[in-house]
């Protein structure tokens, strides 16, 4: 993917429910966004992205949900969510952050319409990726150290409840745990909306996630940069109706070596 990396400043939210291919820096991450709205939607699909850097700099969030309906119909609740995640994207607290998104959406949306979602928060200075889902399909990650992709099930902790993977929009009071995973440089996740796990193999079979994993270990070696359209035209390979009848988005996150923090404090410093 030949594209120019934006660099995330602090407080700054980017996204959208267009047609987007974009890559973005932000402390120790690289993150390659791609999306397709369903029948190339001028006005957007039902798919919405958002990244945003908190005050600190040292928090990234990334956002994936995907609103029930196409278009215009889906459009509208993109803009809302949008607004919500701005007031709340300096909550450190993954579980907050998520709660108080769903709580704005349930309020704001109409009664016959959610989303599903999957939220990731990097804690740079603690190499820690905080997942929260929402009826999503599981976050996939790439482990450096194995060479190989897995899935991230809904495992919290020992002892602790499964992630209740219940989508927004449908109960105010939902409440929804946090996974937490150490990372290392080099490892990467894969956020991703259900037209790729819905897709067909060449049997005719739905891929889902095993079929996509699948894939993404039969392409390894693939350059980071590299890894969305290498996925993208492999899954359009296996069947031509593949990614043409919904809304079709990717998120890739590289974990890197993080500037000095001279480099970090001269940022912080040119921001304010």
């Amino acid at each position: 993917m030949k594209l120019n990396s934006e660099r995330m400043q602090c407080t700054e939210i980017v996204g959208s429910n267009l047609a987007t291919s974009k890559a973005y820096e932000s402390r120790g991450l690289n993150i390659y966004v791609k999306s397709s709205p369903f029948r190339n939607s001028r006005v957007g699909g039902g798919d919405v992205y958002y990244v945003t850097s908190c005050d600190s700099g040292r928090v990234t969030r990334l956002l994936l949900a995907d609103i029930s309906g196409h278009g215009e119909t889906a459009a509208g609740m993109a803009d809302s969510l949008k607004s919500s995640l701005q007031k709340n994207a300096n909550r450190i607290s993954q579980s907050n952050f998520v709660q108080r998104v769903n709580q704005e959406f349930t309020k704001t949306a109409p009664a016959d319409q959610m989303a599903t979602a999957v939220v990731a928060t990097y804690f740079e200075s603690e190499k820690r990726l905080a997942l929260g889902m929402a009826g999503h399909p599981n976050p996939l990650l790439f482990r450096s150290s194995e060479n190989r992709w897995h899935k991230i099930d809904e495992q919290v902790a020992d002892n602790e409840k499964r992630l209740l993977n219940i989508p927004i929009g449908i109960d105010e009071c939902s409440a929804y745990p946090t996974r937490n995973i150490r990372v290392e440089d080099g490892d990467m996740f894969l956020l991703y909306s259900d037209a790729f796990t819905e897709s067909l193999n060449q049997s005719g079979s739905y891929l889902g996630i095993s079929g996509l994993l699948e894939v993404l270990n039969d392409n390894h070696g693939v350059p980071h940069q590299d890894i969305i359209p290498t996925l993208t035209s492999r899954i359009r390979s296996l069947n031509p109706d593949n990614l043409n009848g919904d809304d079709a988005t990717l998120i890739l996150g590289h974990f890197t070596k993080a500037e000095s923090n001279q480099t970090l404090k001269r940022e912080l410093l040119t921001a304010s």
